[in-house]
């Protein structure tokens, strides 16, 4: 059966920003260039809503030409919020920031949010009009729903004058293509993220559902995004409540595709960096797909840390787009948090739909695939490849003496129960490996958190670590148990490569481990999750590691993931 296409960066010239689809296939975008947020009473700096246009699917783009110009005061932000209504008119609403000086609190700006539209696919646009949103500072705009019925959504948050959960998700909506604009009947809260500006309920994302409900996503600093539901057409909506989704403090991404599956795009980390106590990890954007069953299929990596990320290093606020051969076309932020709008850039990836539902994975012969897609996130230094058993590539994990640790995260479809196989072998020089999976991303350049943890020892045994921050215990097992290449240990050939087979069954919170085919010892499971989706391997001291290869395995007759929302 031949795979779906993995993701593949795209690597456009110059500057876009948010995309749509045109009735000919095309893609139009359009990107704002200008003033910094601070220099918003600069009259001199110039500043411009530009648009481009790709004929092939986003690979290349048409020289930029401007369609808004902002001569005065106010530095202009632009909002994912690029959607053709049902009578074909396509709309930017777009977002003007005044009195944004270092030393007035964010409850004192002020952010406009204006509309331009275009009847003729972007090549005369109207003149900029004001929309009252009811509030006088929103976070950013993320999604534009336009229902069956013509009506479009638009979901934001506002800063409240709460003292803690600050923001406060709700929506506007519209039933004559954007010409009037009424409030939403529910204000949204969330008592989370305590006073931080960005704590509450943060920038929502909509889609409509086949049953005609719309469901909205939305940020907290809950570790969890939360969710709540429209049953009218986003004019009142249910209490929000935590969904099943791991995030950290990072708004989703919804798309409808034309089959009626929903695709979403999130981030699935919940570590650091922390900022205020409230995480920020944003190294791992993940796809997942929802079938007719309700079943969400895939937590698959399509844009993850490259050689040379540091922990601030981020990739966030996702925008799709299904292109005219199916394939689902996502925009994102590339940003390091320590210099955030000096650092920003908008790239792309593409993926085919069909890759999310596929249940398997092994890990290939490279660390990188078709446009640099890197199938694992490695530290700055100590992961290569060398060579393994006739003449195929393995991954190696090297740590010299003194030197920083090493590890890679290796990402796969999400399952409730399943099995990892891995085979590898130790280096001569060895001082033990921590192995861990778990539901969400892991950072390679430490050894915390996971579901299940183990250790391969210096001699070739095995330890389990059986509560949070306690000890890795020893398995009982001789031999069976041991890892080739260290100390003596048995090998299971002449170049000493071992297998191991963990298998984990999330509903029971236990995991079992087979060595060479033998029955090793059972893992517990250390935190709450729903499934695994990631396997970590970490040196912190000298040693090397070769990984040959790595494979996810769905339970026979499932082949499926399988966490419903």
């Amino acid at each position: 059966m031949k795979q779906a296409q993995a993701p593949r960066r795209m690597m456009p010239s110059g500057k876009i920003g948010p995309f749509i689809v045109l009735g000919d296939g095309s893609l139009l975008s359009i990107y704002v260039e200008g003033r910094k947020s601070a220099e918003w009473r600069k009259l001199d700096v110039a500043q411009h809503l530009l648009l481009r246009r790709s004929s092939d699917g986003g690979r290349t783009w048409s020289e930029p030409e401007a369609i808004v110009s902002h001569p005065e005061q106010g530095a202009l932000a632009l909002g994912y919020a690029l959607f053709a209504d049902a009578a074909g008119r396509i709309h930017q609403l777009y977002l003007v920031l005044f009195d944004w000086e270092e030393h007035l609190p964010y409850a004192e700006r002020k952010i406009e949010m204006r509309a331009i539209t275009s009847t003729d696919e972007g090549r005369t646009w109207s003149k900029p009009r004001l929309i009252d949103y009811g509030h006088s500072y929103t976070g950013s705009i993320n999604a534009v729903t336009v229902l069956g019925s013509g009506r479009i959504v638009v979901p934001f948050s506002y800063l409240s004058q709460r003292q803690t959960g600050c923001f406060v998700s709700t929506a506007i909506y519209s039933d004559d293509h954007g010409e009037s604009w009424r409030r939403a009947d529910s204000d949204l809260a969330l008592d989370n993220g305590g006073s931080e500006s960005e704590s509450g309920a943060v920038e929502p994302v909509t889609v409509e559902l086949p049953d005609g409900r719309v469901w909205m996503v939305i940020r907290t600093q809950a570790g969890k995004l939360y969710e709540s539901y429209s049953a009218d057409g986003g004019t009142t909506w249910s209490a929000p409540s935590p969904t099943a989704f791991v995030s950290s403090n990072a708004p989703a991404g919804l798309l409808r595709l034309k089959d009626g599956s929903i695709v979403m795009v999130w981030n699935h980390c919940n570590g650091e960096p922390f900022r205020g106590g409230i995480s920020y990890a944003r190294q791992s954007l993940v796809a997942a797909i929802r079938g007719a069953d309700g079943t969400w299929r895939g937590y698959r990596e399509i844009v993850g840390m490259r050689r040379g990320d540091d922990d601030d290093q981020l990739y966030c606020y996702p925008w799709m787009a299904e292109l005219e051969d199916g394939g689902v076309l996502v925009g994102y932020y590339d940003v390091h948090l320590a210099r955030f709008e000096q650092s920003l850039v908008f790239r792309t990836v593409r993926f085919d739909p069909a890759w999310l539902a596929e249940p398997e994975a092994a890990l290939g012969k490279e660390l990188y695939g078709e446009e640099q897609f890197a199938q694992v996130a490695a530290t700055q230094a100590g992961v290569d490849m060398a060579p393994g058993r006739e003449g195929a590539g393995a991954l190696r994990l090297n740590v010299e003496e003194n030197g920083p640790s090493a590890g890679v995260t290796w990402n796969f479809p999400l399952l409730a129960k399943g099995e990892l196989a891995i085979k590898l072998r130790t280096g001569n020089r060895f001082a033990g490996a921590y192995l861990t999976l778990a539901e969400s991303f892991l950072l390679p350049g430490n050894r915390q958190a996971g579901l299940f943890r183990m250790r391969i020892e210096p001699e070739g045994g095995l330890s389990v670590q059986r509560a949070n921050e306690g000890p890795y215990l020893p398995l009982p097992g001789k031999k069976p148990a041991a890892v080739a290449g260290a100390n003596g240990a048995a090998a299971a050939d002449a170049g000493g490569w071992r297998e191991f087979v963990i298998g984990w069954d999330c509903t029971r919170e236990l995991a079992s481990l087979r060595a060479n085919g033998a029955f090793a010892g059972m893992l517990p499971q250390l935190e709450r999750g729903g499934g695994v989706s990631y396997v970590r391997f970490h040196l912190e001291a000298e040693g090397e590691l070769l990984i040959e290869s790595l494979r996810s395995i769905a339970p026979a007759g499932q082949k499926e993931g399988e966490l419903r929302q």
